[in-house]
C-alpha cells in the first residue's frame, strides 16, 4: 500500500511540472489587462519617492535656515560649514567639485595671475602640473571635509598661506581668485546640476570662504554675497582680457584634464570644455566660440542629466569625500579618488584593478603607484617639490594660533 502511494507521489511531480507553466500563461491571459495600470502605477509611485527624497534636504534647509538675506549672513561658520558639507558631499558633489576647479580655471583670465602662474613654471610640464592640481585638491578638500577649527583644516588653510607668502602675489588678484570660489559655485550648479543652490547654501558659501580668506590675510573682502558679486563683476570688466600667458595657461591645464581623453576625441572635448565657459572667460583664453550643433548638444546632455538625477534618481546613500578621514599604516593621509593623475590616491585591489583601472592600462595612462606617491602626504608639506621640506615649522606654527584663537573664542562669555 505504501509502495503504490509512494509510486503515485512519484508520478505526480511531473505532472505538476508539466501543468505548472499552462497554470501560469493562463493566469496571465486574464490579468494581462492590469499590467500596464501596474507598471504606470508603480512608475509614479516610484518618481513621487524620488522627488519627495530628492527635495527633503533642500525643504529642510529652507524650514531651518529661511531666505532671508540678512538673517542668513549671521549663520554661524559652523553652520555655514555644516550646510557645505552636506552640499558637496550629499546633494550635488559632482558639481561643486567641477564648480571649484572652474572656479580657479577662472581665474586664469587675469593676466596678471595667469603671469604669476606661468613664471613658476609648475605648469610647463603635464607632471608637475598634474601634482599641483592635486595639491590644491587635498588642501581645499581637507578644510571641506573637516570642521573648520579642526588641526588639519587649520594646517591646510596655514600652509596654503605659507605657500601664497613665498609668491609677490598682487593683493587684488588674491582677493579676485577668492571671489571666484565665492561666486562661481552658485552659477554652476545652476547652470549644471540637478537643482540651483538654496540661498542658505550661497551665503554658506560666503561665509566659509570669507573666512578662509581672513585666515589667508586676503584683505578687504566685501562684507555680503552680493558686494562680492559686484567686486568681482567689476574687477573682470576692467582685467579680464587676452593675453599669451592667459592661453598658455589654460591650454597647459585643458590639457591636463583631457588626459583620459582619447586622441581622436580631444578636439570636440575642448569645444564641448568651451560651452561651460561665458565669453569673457573664453575670449581672455584665446578659445574659438564653439559651433552651434555643440553647444545644443551639449545643453541638450546637461538637461537630460538634470531630468534623469531630478526625477528618476534616488539620493545618494552615502557621502562623496575627497580625503580620507584618517591617517594611513605610514601616518599620511591619502586622496580617495582623482581627476587625471593619480596623486597620493592609495595602491588596493579597486584602484589597481577596478573597472577605471583596466581603462587606464589599456590605453596607458598611469594608475596609483610610489611614482605617484601612493603613500599619501602630510599636509604640512604638501606643495612643489622644492618646498617640501621647507615651512613645516611655520605652517604647525600659523595653525596653532588659529586652534589657539577658537579656544579663546570658546572660553570668552561674549565671544
Amino acid at each position: 500500500m505504501s509502495l503504490q502511494a509512494g509510486n503515485a507521489s512519484h508520478e505526480a511531480i511531473p505532472i505538476m511540472q508539466k501543468d505548472w507553466f499552462p497554470l501560469l500563461k493562463l493566469q496571465y491571459e486574464a490579468n494581462k489587462h492590469l499590467l500596464l495600470p501596474v507598471l504606470v502605477a508603480s512608475f509614479v509611485l516610484y518618481v513621487s519617492l524620488v522627488r519627495v527624497l530628492r527635495y527633503r534636504t533642500l525643504n529642510s534647509l529652507n524650514r531651518r535656515f529661511g531666505t532671508d538675506d540678512a538673517k542668513l549672513h549671521q549663520m554661524s561658520l559652523e553652520e555655514a560649514q555644516e550646510i557645505i558639507s552636506i552640499a558637496s558631499q550629499w546633494e550635488y558633489p559632482h558639481g561643486y567639485q567641477a564648480a571649484l576647479q572652474f572656479a580657479l580655471f577662472r581665474s586664469y583670465g587675469i593676466p596678471t595671475i595667469s603671469k604669476q602662474f606661468c613664471s613658476t613654471a609648475q605648469l610647463s610640464d603635464v607632471k608637475t602640473a598634474g601634482k599641483r592640481f592635486a595639491d590644491t585638491g587635498a588642501l581645499i578638500g581637507e578644510w571641506l571635509v573637516n570642521s573648520i577649527f579642526a588641526p588639519r583644516s587649520c594646517k591646510a588653510i596655514a600652509r596654503t598661506t605659507w605657500l601664497h607668502r613665498q609668491y609677490r602675489i598682487r593683493p587684488d588678484d588674491l582677493l579676485f581668485t577668492i571671489s571666484t570660489f565665492i561666486t562661481e559655485p552658485p552659477k554652476f550648479v545652476d547652470r549644471f546640476e540637478w537643482r540651483p543652490m538654496a540661498r542658505c547654501e550661497v551665503i554658506a558659501g560666503f561665509v566659509l570662504w570669507k573666512e578662509i580668506g581672513r585666515r589667508m590675510d586676503i584683505p578687504q573682502v566685501p562684507d555680503t554675497y552680493q558686494e562680492v558679486c559686484d567686486w568681482a563683476l567689476e574687477h573682470e570688466k576692467k582685467h579680464m582680457v587676452p593675453a599669451q600667458t592667459n592661453t598658455s595657461l589654460s591650454h597647459h591645464t585643458m590639457s591636463l584634464l583631457l588626459l583620459h581623453c582619447p586622441g581622436f576625441l580631444v578636439n570636440i572635448a575642448t569645444e564641448f570644455a568651451t560651452c561651460l565657459m561665458d565669453d569673457r572667460v573664453r575670449i581672455s583664453m584665446s578659445y574659438e566660440a564653439p559651433r552651434p550643433w555643440v553647444r545644443r548638444t551639449f545643453l541638450t546632455l546637461v538637461w537630460l542629466r538634470k531630468q534623469f538625477v531630478s526625477w528618476l534618481l534616488l539620493p545618494r546613500s552615502s557621502k562623496m569625500i575627497p580625503v580620507f578621514p584618517s591617517e594611513n599604516e605610514h601616518g599620511k593621509l591619502n586622496l580617495r579618488y582623482y581627476t587625471a593623475q593619480p596623486w597620493y590616491v592609495k595602491e588596493n585591489f579597486w584602484n589597481q584593478w577596478g573597472p577605471s583601472a583596466l581603462v587606464a592600462r589599456v590605453i596607458g595612462l598611469p594608475i596609483p603607484s610610489k611614482e605617484w606617491l601612493s603613500d599619501g602626504y602630510h599636509i604640512e608639506q604638501v606643495g612643489p617639490t622644492k618646498f617640501e621640506q621647507k615651512g613645516v615649522k611655520e605652517t604647525v606654527a600659523i595653525a596653532s594660533e588659529w586652534q589657539d584663537e577658537k579656544r579663546a573664542k570658546s572660553l570668552c562669555p561674549f565671544a
